[in-house]
């Protein structure tokens, strides 16, 4: 069976983590600095360009696994 990383993760308490994420949050509300920075906070969830250089071959490597997708063709479909 498939196990996600957090299923694996026993030994974090969600409440702890939840309060670090608020705090985290407090922290970058209460920098307006923070706001319009080139480097501000960024955890990963951009669609900058490695971002969305992964999003496209993350979904090239998708179709290329659907059974109705683009794919090699048969010499005997092209006769």
């Amino acid at each position: 069976s498939h196990e996600s990383y957090w299923d694996q993760q026993d030994d974090i308490d969600r409440d702890e983590f939840l309060e670090l994420l608020s705090r985290l949050s407090r922290t970058v509300m209460n920098r307006p600095e923070m706001e319009n920075s080139k480097r501000g906070l960024d955890l990963g969830l951009s669609r900058g360009f490695s971002g969305s250089q992964a999003a496209k071959h993350l979904m090239g490597l998708a179709a290329a696994n659907y059974a109705g997708g683009p794919g090699r063709r048969r010499r005997s479909e092209q006769a």
